[in-house]
């Protein structure tokens, strides 16, 4: 390969990433639009707009890209695949975007598994030692390359190699307010009854009373 044919595969990669990362400023942006509808036969012209117009409705992200970002776009793939793991020992991959928030990929997940509702569900990541829960506003990605670059900033590096860190993502019952035993059934199935005295943090002596003050009054 030439040396100015990979120097413009390695610009097109570039670009996908800035444009799911930020939109370019107002003066740049025509000339952006017009470059990509200019180059419509390139594999990555289209994808690359559909990102920039993303980018422009849900705002700029507020960390570099993580290196999943990086290795798809390496790879010659503008798809990436994410495994989020059930309290029922269960496990689904889902479509994960540069633009995608926590609440976008609850709503996937909650459609994918057919819950009745969302509402009390959160992603979590596991990396390490710790579970935390991902706020419903943050970019996916964003969170767990903030989570990854805090957690390598606290452990020092031995004879000056960074500890390689892997996370896993769960999704999980986090607020219990409102729910019902037996509204849906798919909810009891894959989170409620795997979640009480779990990482769901309830333990029988909390949920007994939770199931009996749901339970229809008897009338003699």
């Amino acid at each position: 390969m030439c040396v100015c044919r990979y120097s413009e595969e390695k610009g097109w990669e570039l670009l996908w990433l800035c444009t799911g990362l930020f939109p370019p400023s107002n003066m740049l942006l025509p000339h952006v639009q017009r470059f990509l509808q200019s180059r419509k036969h390139h594999p990555l012209a289209q994808d690359c707009m559909t990102r920039l117009q993303k980018a422009l409705r849900n705002g700029s992200r507020k960390y570099p890209p993580h290196l999943v970002e990086v290795e798809a776009i390496q790879h010659k793939t503008t798809q990436i695949f994410h495994k989020v793991y059930f309290p029922d020992d269960t496990d689904e991959a889902f479509e994960v975007e540069s633009s995608t928030k926590a609440k976008d990929f609850c709503l996937a997940i909650s459609a994918r598994l057919l819950l009745k509702s969302p509402e009390g569900f959160s992603l979590f990541v596991k990396i390490s030692d710790k579970v935390i829960s991902v706020p419903e506003g943050d970019f996916f990605f964003d969170f767990v390359r903030h989570l990854t670059d805090w957690i390598k900033k606290a452990r020092p590096s031995k004879d000056g190699i960074v500890p390689s860190l892997t996370y896993q993502v769960f999704f999980m019952k986090k607020l219990w307010t409102n729910t019902v035993p037996g509204k849906d059934s798919f909810a009891d199935s894959i989170f409620h009854y795997y979640q009480v005295g779990g990482v769901g943090g309830w333990g029988v002596t909390e949920l007994v009373p939770l199931v009996l003050s749901k339970l229809p009054r008897f009338k003699p």
